[in-house]
């Protein structure tokens, strides 16, 4: 993506929009929805669906918590100006956000 001049804090935004949608679909599961309804109340594709549900599966409940606090802090760092949005991005990628 960066090779295509997307901006950083973008690619950190789908990121965390990723980690967010596991978590919600991980509440809905843990409330006991099936994954249709699920599907329905998130509004997202079958396909979309099943891809949260396979990545719910290595991750749970307090790692997600963990990644979504790290990213919210990296995104307030950047818009402080307190780290580069590259080396905010790269801490995240390269796993270093702990």
């Amino acid at each position: 993506m960066l090779l295509n001049n997307t901006p950083e804090q973008f690619i950190i935004h789908m990121i965390a929009r990723q980690y967010r949608m596991i978590y919600q679909y991980v509440i809905l599961q843990k409330k006991g929805y099936s994954f249709n309804e699920i599907m329905n109340k998130m509004k997202i594709k079958n396909f979309v669906t099943s891809k949260l549900a396979k990545q719910s599966k290595t991750l749970n409940m307090s790692t997600i918590e963990y990644y979504m606090k790290r990213f919210l802090e990296i995104d307030r760092k950047i818009k402080t100006g307190e780290i580069d949005s590259r080396v905010g991005l790269e801490l995240i990628t390269n796993g270093v956000i702990g």
